[in-house]
């Protein structure tokens, strides 16, 4: 498993799986489609991990294939909700840790930034896992994944 560095902020608008630009190119020559390959060769699947935010747990959600080491990934998961990697573009998942952390109650420092935008998931197209921070996002997300999945299997 690679220390994350290629994560892309994504969302799901009027129906379609919709990538940030983030401004590099890395995320503009196909890797996601090669990821998201990779992944649907392995069968597509989902699975749960955790953060801890402030004095709170907080679950995430991972879309993956099935091979997936959900347990190595966390440890890296953990080091982005606290700002410790720096990837090649900013990405909002920390911010979207801490918003989500203090909905929910959680004291958590004021230290960064709150911004998060409209991203409702992340993926790391280098280690072939997509995550979002609620359930009913990754019930959207797996959907229309098994129907990117269906229609590539047809080509």
């Amino acid at each position: 498993m690679e220390t994350p560095y290629l994560v892309q902020n994504c969302e799901i608008k009027n129906g379609k799986l919709v990538y940030d630009y983030m401004g590099s190119t890395e995320y503009e020559i196909g890797r996601q489609a090669k990821s998201l390959n990779r992944i649907f060769k392995e069968g597509l699947y989902h699975r749960q991990t955790t953060v801890t935010v402030g004095e709170g747990t907080m679950i995430v959600y991972l879309i993956c294939g099935k091979k997936f080491h959900a347990d190595e990934y966390q440890l890296l998961l953990q080091r982005l909700a606290d700002g410790e990697l720096r990837l090649k573009e900013q990405i909002t998942f920390e911010a979207a840790v801490r918003k989500e952390a203090k909905s929910r109650g959680f004291k958590v420092s004021n230290i960064g930034s709150d911004y998060c935008g409209s991203t409702t998931a992340w993926f790391d197209f280098e280690n072939d896992v997509l995550w979002t921070l609620s359930e009913e996002e990754t019930v959207k997300y797996f959907t229309k994944l098994k129907a990117i999945e269906q229609l590539w299997s047809k080509k």
